[in-house]
């Protein structure tokens, strides 16, 4: 044995008994038991403590596993343990507490283990002398491994105590582990929600009835409701509410919603309703139910005031019975209303609607919540106007003689609508329907549940379009066109007894009357004063009532966004159905910290708490479908945004440029001479439309940079000119003209700042065919391959970028008329010639690119060799000219078709000519939409208007070309979905190009990039003499707003303006993709070009600043022309060829 080592199982002694030969023998060992050895106290610490560790594990897991499933909204922890652990907000103490005791356990247990790992070292290969001490002390007492920390490493030069040495490691490892007990489970909680178990409290929900005889009564009023005005105040917000509701009914001149009782829950606090699952107690509750029937209305009387209203006095009676009314007393009522006609030029557009309460009613509601009070059932009168007040006037109306104003032929009294019309005078009269409402509020005993959280959305105000946004709210109240069940708008279901009049508050829970006059908020002050449901001024002296703009605001929203077969009329019942709702909501929720009787309620909230939050994901459930649905309307009014996927992408790239005010209101620059108004930009003021070509105050410039321009070079006389947007006129800046030669400079002298538009109008005309016949021999000798080939073409290149048709309907409806009827007069036949012409161009430009083989050719030769195209332009032109008063959806089509292919001809004036037409026309159909408008026509009348737009925003701003005057309805017209004609059938999952989100995409693209250049016309471009300029804020900020146009483009659309771009290898890269990347160095170039007029009249004002932006504009130049290279691989599909170098 090594003198280093000591071995504690071998050793020797000298023994002094004589009895024992050879003076030495080994002292016999002694033998002991397991549990000797391990003793009493270990034996009871092991044991016990490893079943007090497994209970604490198993509880755990027991918590954090029921957690996890508990998670979902719609559930609720199945263990009563488990809720009671959640509810009251335990769960971090339970975890504490049993970390606590774990760790305590845990560590005598590693003591244990330590004095075990000592007692290997020592007695089983042995150990370093100097270590033998601190070895024997430890295992026979120790608080833990960390005495051995430092003893173990050095026992390590014998190989055999390496197994022991690991055993303390891991045992080191544990106790560390177990110090962090609570911190690791307590890291892994996260926010959750759960349903907690009912309780029962007091819930205070009415007023005490006041008794005279009882002198101790604290209430000393009869009524609280009286002088609170519904109609003239906003609800601050719209509360969740119970609902049971019937299917509605719909008949011949009868439209009945259904019974339908909403309860109201007596909470004053948002979080508690919004997060109520169970409720049963008492509330108000009202009905609904709202039932429109088609008067007989006689008119004796009919006047104008000189308040752009109409005087109208008559009796009105039913004929026959209608189910759910009760018409045995029917009599004629009589009746004087005020109507609210406006202007025929009010903006926005909007229904022309008026509500008249009736003095007496002639009929009463049967069944509902309370039958036995049918009694109280009011009638309404609702009236609207289908014309201003000019064509009232002009025909007639408050003149000196009587006019006859007679009720139209009963097919065009649709469904529940009376119509009239002034005698010679068709589309100037009124359409009347007769609404019964009997709300009767009450208080009763409710049982209302729900699987889901509720809402409770509010009107956002657009501060750029100056209406509110109301898609929440609507949804909440129900008013969509198709139906939504109650549970899946957020609201509690609320159960319908059998006998209303049995559950009564008062009876159920032994309490005192209460008072029940919600319902008299809604009056308007007396009878027959009606109330004006379009927007308008308010004023002391109006013969009506005009109600807060929010309430006019929901109601002509759902007549915008519930289009249905019943237009009107459907809409005009929400609002007579809600009109209750929210008063009762309001004032419930104003009055009730006053309530004054408390029953005893049952409730069931669903809680915050905190959660484990491991495997969450895989445990948790989604939310229903309508729950998101109700999320997502809730975000966009708070965003501003559209109902479906298109226009929540595409409101992404429009809407973030709807903002410039903040950061350039801050810093106005300090100009001692502001720009003046010149007298002709005063004069053209009317024709300056708020559109893409004149839209500083709609897009957010400040009113200090709203200075109207004119693109001629400004008078000399003029202090502050403006810098001319025309890239043509950069020939007239001053420091240009001192560097052209003189003979250049007197050309411009003799041409002036106009010289390209002049030119342009002196050209001679598009050649004609020789031929005047109508009915060309060559049309009728085409094959339908070759019509399909080129119409296929058109779609394939030019319809792309500019999706002026909806292929579908062209090639199922337009293509096959033209063809039947032989490609005769009629609009089909000028659509599918201008759809010819553009393919034969579009064809060649795809043989230009290498993309196609040889091209389709007509057999009638003539000029279409040297135009492609011309031939099937004149054959249509021709025939249009017997159409050319059409004002319709294709006539507008064809203009811009015809338009396109004057653009590729290189005739800006012509293609302007035709813009300005269908303007005309779109704004013709905006200007008087009709009821029975489609969803697919108004879709693709906006695509219509906003191409127009946006290519009369390119001519008017490059060329002395005014824009024209239908485009200050920008600001109402929405942007294009894209939808689909329903009314024409698809073949299976069939997809024409055309429809690939990619183009729609890329087309409202272009809108928003419009809209960035003409910010930069409007707020940039203005010379000053002695000032900086431009104003570097704003500067800033268009950069930063094209930035983000470029960053916030959907996926497909991205590209990176460092990154060079490769060869075109189908028509849209060419068409697509390499247009967005040109149009943003363009926007680039322009917003740095006041900078570089800058540079080139005043270079000593320049700084180091200011020198870089100006390399910035040039390298945009550069890097757009190398751009540029790939759009002119297909020259001959490039509608913007006049503009390539300035738009």
């Amino acid at each position: 044995m090594s003198s280093s080592y000591h071995k504690g199982q071998v050793y020797e002694y000298v023994s002094n008994d004589p009895s024992v030969i050879g003076g030495v023998q080994p002292r016999p060992q002694p033998q002991y038991s397991r549990t000797q050895r391990l003793g009493l106290v270990r034996i009871l610490l092991l044991s016990l403590g490893t079943v007090v560790i497994v209970a604490v594990a198993t509880f755990l897991g027991f918590v954090w596993w029921g957690a996890i499933d508990s998670v979902n909204e719609g559930d609720r922890p199945n263990s009563q343990i488990l809720r009671r652990i959640l509810g009251p907000g335990w769960l971090l103490r339970f975890i504490t507490i049993s970390s606590l005791l774990y760790r305590v356990v845990a560590g005598a247990q590693a003591a244990v283990a330590t004095e075990m790992i000592a007692s290997l070292f020592l007695e089983g290969n042995g150990c370093l002398l100097p270590d033998l001490a601190r070895l024997s002390l430890t295992r026979c007492q120790t608080a833990g491994p960390f005495q051995l920390a430092f003893a173990a490493p050095r026992q390590l030069y014998d190989s055999a105590n390496i197994f022991t040495s690991g055993l303390l490691a891991c045992l080191l490892i544990a106790s560390v582990v177990t110090q962090f007990t609570s911190t690791i489970l307590l890291t892994d909680l996260s926010a959750a929600r759960f349903i907690n178990d009912p309780t029962v409290r007091n819930v205070t929900f009415g007023f005490k009835y006041p008794s005279r005889e009882d002198t101790e009564s604290s209430t000393n009023i009869f009524n609280p409701y009286a002088g609170v005005d519904y109609w003239t105040s906003r609800p601050s917000a719209y509360l969740r509410f119970a609902e049971a509701s019937a299917p509605p009914f719909q008949g011949d001149g009868v439209y009945d919603t259904g019974a339908i009782a909403r309860a109201f829950l007596p909470f004053t606090n948002s979080t508690q309703r919004v997060t109520l699952r169970r409720y049963d107690g008492p509330a108000t509750v009202i009905d609904a139910r709202v039932i429109c029937v088609r008067p007989r209305l006689s008119i004796r009387a009919i006047n104008l005031t000189d308040l752009s209203m109409l005087s109208l006095s008559g009796s009105v009676s039913m004929s026959g019975g209608y189910d759910g009314l009760d018409t045995s007393y029917s009599t004629p009522s009589s009746f004087a209303c005020i109507v609210d006609v406006g202007k025929v030029g009010d903006i926005p557009l909007q229904q022309r609607i008026s509500l008249c309460p009736m003095d007496s009613t002639s009929a009463f509601i049967q069944g509902g919540v309370r039958p036995d009070l049918s009694s109280y059932t009011k009638a309404y009168l609702l009236i609207n106007a289908t014309s201003g007040f000019e064509n009232w006037r002009d025909n007639g109306v408050g003149g000196i003689k009587p006019v006859a104003i007679l009720e139209k032929d009963r097919t065009q009294s649709q469904k529940t609508w009376q119509s009239f019309a002034l005698n010679g005078a068709p589309d100037t009269g009124i359409d009347a329907t007769l609404c019964f409402a009997n709300p009767i509020p009450w208080n009763y005993r409710i049982s209302a549940t729900s699987s889901q959280d509720g809402f409770e959305p509010t009107l956002q105000w657009n501060i750029t379009t100056g209406t509110y946004r109301s898609n929440a709210v609507r949804s909440l109240l129900g008013s969509t066109l198709a139906p939504i069940p109650s549970l899946e708008r957020g609201l509690l279901k609320l159960a319908s007894p059998a006998n209303w009049s049995a559950v009564d508050a008062s009876a159920v829970f032994n309490t005192p009357d209460t008072i029940n006059y919600v319902w008299t908020a809604l009056r308007t002050g007396s009878y027959n004063v009606s109330l004006s449901l379009s927007q308008r001024e308010n004023g002391d002296d109006l013969p009506l009532l005009v109600p807060h703009r929010a309430h006019v605001g929901l109601f002509q929203e759902i007549l915008a966004h519930t289009d249905s077969n019943a237009a009107v009329k459907a809409n005009c019942m929400q609002q007579v159905r809600y009109a209750p709702t929210e008063a009762s909501q309001k004032f419930l929720h104003v009055l009730q910290p006053e309530f004054a009787i408390p029953p005893r309620t049952t409730l069931q909230f669903l809680y915050n708490t905190d959660n484990p939050s491991w495997q969450t994901e895989k445990k948790a459930a989604l939310p229903s479908r309508r729950t998101a649905q109700m999320k997502a309307l809730l975000q966009r009014d708070k965003e501003a945004s559209l109902p479906d996927r298109n226009e929540a992408s595409l409101g992404m790239i429009v809407n973030i440029l709807r903002r410039i005010e903040g950061k350039i209101d801050d810093s106005k620059p300090h100009d001692s001479h502001p720009t003046e108004h010149r007298s002709i930009a005063a004069a053209l003021r009317p024709f300056n439309p708020r559109s893409p070509a004149n839209s500083s105050e709609v897009l957010g410039v400040p009113s200090f940079l709203r200075h109207e321009t004119i693109d001629s070079p400004a008078a000399p006389t003029d202090p502050n000119p403006a810098i001319s947007f025309s890239a043509h006129q950069v020939l007239f800046w001053p420091a240009i003209q001192s560097s052209l030669p003189e003979s250049v400079k007197l050309m411009c002298q003799m041409q002036g700042g106009t010289y390209s538009t002049r030119l342009e109008a002196s050209r001679p005309k598009l050649p004609h065919a020789a031929s005047v016949d109508i009915s060309s021999d060559w049309l009728s000798k085409l094959s339908i391959a070759t019509l399909k080939q080129l119409s296929d073409v058109y779609f394939t290149t030019f319809n792309l970028a500019n999706p002026i048709l909806d292929q579908k309907t062209y090639f199922q409806r337009t293509l096959g008329v033209a063809i039947d009827g032989n490609f005769g007069i009629c609009i089909e036949s000028c659509i599918v010639l201008a759809v010819m012409a553009l393919g034969s161009m579009g064809q060649k430009a795809l043989q230009e690119a290498g993309f196609a083989g040889t091209p389709a050719s007509s057999p009638y030769v003539g000029q279409d060799a040297e135009m492609p195209g011309l031939d099937f332009f004149n054959e249509a032109r021709k025939r249009f000219g017997f159409l050319m008063c059409e004002q319709d959806l294709q006539a507008c089509q064809f203009y811009l078709l015809s338009g396109l292919f004057y653009a590729e001809a290189l005739r800006p004036i012509d293609w302007w000519a035709m813009l300005s037409k269908a303007s005309a026309c779109s704004a013709y159909f905006w200007n008087n939409l009709s009821r029975d408008r489609d969803e697919w026509m108004l879709d693709m009348q906006s695509r219509l208007f906003w191409i127009t737009s946006m290519f009369e925003a390119v001519l008017s701003q490059e060329l002395n070309l005014p824009p024209s005057n239908s485009l200050h309805l920008e600001e109402h017209i929405a942007l294009p979905k894209f939808i689909s004609a329903q009314d024409i059938a698809s073949f299976g999952s069939f997809r024409y190009p055309g429809d690939d989100p990619f183009f729609h995409y890329h087309f409202l693209s272009q809108l928003a990039h419009r809209l960035i250049l003409t910010r930069a016309r409007n707020s940039l471009f203005h010379f000053n003499p002695t000032a900086d300029y431009p104003p570097e804020p704003v500067e800033d900020e268009l950069i930063r707003q094209l930035e983000q146009w470029r960053e916030r483009l959907p996926p497909m659309l991205q590209f990176d303006p460092k990154s060079p771009l490769t060869q075109a290898e189908s028509p849209s890269d060419a068409l697509v993709t390499a247009w967005l990347h040109a149009r943003y160095f363009v926007a680039r170039y322009h917003i740095g070009r006041p900078l570089l007029h800058r540079a080139l009249e005043r270079p000593a004002s320049l700084t180091e600043g200011h020198l870089r932006k100006c390399r910035d504009a040039i390298s945009a130049v550069l890097a757009w022309a190398s751009v540029i290279q790939v759009t002119d691989t297909m020259r001959s599909c490039n509608p913007l060829k006049f503009f390539v170098c300035s738009q």
